[in-house]
């Protein structure tokens, strides 16, 4: 479990969100995120492995500062990081 304290807490329908708490990727959630990679732009992929992640609702990441995504995204890439690096083998 990865936990991030917002720069700026977030107020969504009445929710007060101060901190977030990301759960650790599986197989599923990274082949879930290679498959949005593939079809929407990268930044939509990152939002909804936000969502999923972290148990957010999409409202709840748009609300987010500029400063806080660019946090999360990082704290969602760094999980999939040793992925992006792989190549298949041409052997």
């Amino acid at each position: 479990m990865t936990a991030y304290t917002l720069i700026r807490p977030v107020d969504v329908a009445g929710k007060k969100i101060a901190e977030l708490h990301f759960r650790e990727p599986t197989f599923k959630d990274l082949r879930l995120f290679v498959k949005a990679v593939q079809t929407k732009d990268e930044m939509e992929a990152i939002s909804e492995a936000i969502c999923n992640l972290g148990t957010l609702t999409p409202a709840e990441v748009d609300a987010l500062s500029v400063p806080d995504t660019a946090k999360v995204f990082g704290i969602i890439k760094g999980f999939f990081a040793a992925f992006e690096d792989e190549k298949p083998s041409k052997e």
